[in-house]
């Protein structure tokens, strides 16, 4: 087989057969300037028969981390030395800026030297050449096999089981970024908080069945309204927290919760016909209502607060003012709650009369 130049270098599919097409498939890129090393790995990974590997293989360094920033492989195998290149700086690199997919080292000396300086890059695991041909397949199954479990792991703990929403500790890390980027850039965010009302007297009259389903129809109309840089959450419960990203003004911020209000207005289906479900809301926005997280959360929280007790449906928008006097009130009702149960109020009589009826 003739050796191409490096700028020859060109993708190489492995071609499936009739009798692996049910398998899973596993795409592989291979970054070896040595063709003879590629097609050896080639014809390995071809005779699989728990998955079909799909291989491509680039000869340089370069073209090697360009297909690295693009991601769309299952697995990477990674040549030690690329023409002048050490590929554990390859390695070390695409985990610095994120990369996370498996990568296995392949040298032609092993020794624990070598096996430290490839785990401590980052690589998945590291291959002698002259055992390669024997043990990749496996070792790349397997590798791939763990990425996707840790992924699924990953995905149970950042979002919500029911509505596939992100968690309540998930949109708390992701607005502490957004605070960060923030000051750092000079933008804007707003924190909406929902809640809906009366959620409880819902699920005596329609079960947690029709319940559950109102709650993932709030992820849905969440999920279609939200922008790329949005994130939307459920708390637990009937609770949900929209994060609105890279907001160049505060206007901004009023027409995208609008908005939102607008998706979550629309019937929803309880017992079998449309069914128009309250959700008030409170909204802040950043840095203007607060610059830390439990700062900004619990004043979204006591404007929705606010919004559930006025009773029209509207966003309610943080106000120290507005909050001051809701607060009065809500103390003052508290207090004549505390004095009846305790007995305090007393009974007197006042007769009136006019003075000309005496």
């Amino acid at each position: 087989m003739a050796e191409q130049s490096p700028d020859q270098a060109s993708l190489r599919p492995t071609s499936p057969t009739a009798t692996n097409l049910n398998l899973p498939v596993i795409r592989t890129l291979v970054v070896d300037d040595n063709p003879a090393d590629f097609k050896l790995l080639q014809l390995r990974l071809a005779k699989s028969i728990h998955a079909r590997f799909e291989v491509d293989w680039v000869a340089t360094y370069d073209e090697g981390w360009r297909q690295v920033a693009l991601a769309d492989h299952d697995a990477y195998v990674i040549d030690r030395n690329i023409g002048g290149h050490d590929g554990i700086d390859l390695i070390r690199n695409a985990r610095t800026s994120g990369f996370n997919l498996p990568m296995v080292l392949l040298t032609g000396a092993g020794g624990s030297v070598v096996d430290r300086l490839a785990l401590d890059a980052g690589a998945t695991d590291y291959l002698e050449k002259s055992t390669a041909t024997g043990r990749i397949e496996r070792v790349l199954r397997y590798a791939v096999e763990r990425h996707k479990a840790l992924q699924d792991i990953e995905w149970l703990v950042n979002h919500d089981q029911l509505t596939g929403l992100t968690s309540r500790n998930a949109i708390r890390a992701k607005i502490d970024d957004a605070i960060g980027r923030s000051r750092r850039n000079g933008t804007k965010f707003a924190l909406l908080y929902a809640n809906i009302a009366g959620f409880r007297e819902l699920n005596e009259l329609h079960g947690n069945a029709e319940c559950d389903a109102v709650l993932c129809e709030i992820g849905t109309r969440l999920g279609r309204v939200r922008r790329q840089q949005d994130v939307a959450a459920r708390l637990g419960g009937d609770e949900f927290l929209f994060l609105a990203d890279e907001l160049s003004k505060a206007d901004d911020a009023h027409h995208l919760l609008n908005t939102v209000n607008a998706a979550l207005a629309s019937p929803f289906s309880l017992g079998g016909r449309g069914t128009k479900v309250r959700i008030p809301m409170g909204a802040v926005t950043y840095p203007e209502d607060g610059e830390e997280l439990e700062t900004l959360v619990t004043r979204a929280d006591a404007a929705m607060q606010r919004a559930r007790t006025n009773g029209d449906g509207l966003i309610e928008f943080w106000s120290k003012s507005r909050q001051m006097r809701f607060r009065s009130a809500r103390e003052m009702v508290a207090g004549l709650d505390d004095a009846l149960e305790r007995g305090d109020f007393v009974l007197h009589f006042q007769s009136f009369f006019r003075a000309q009826d005496r």
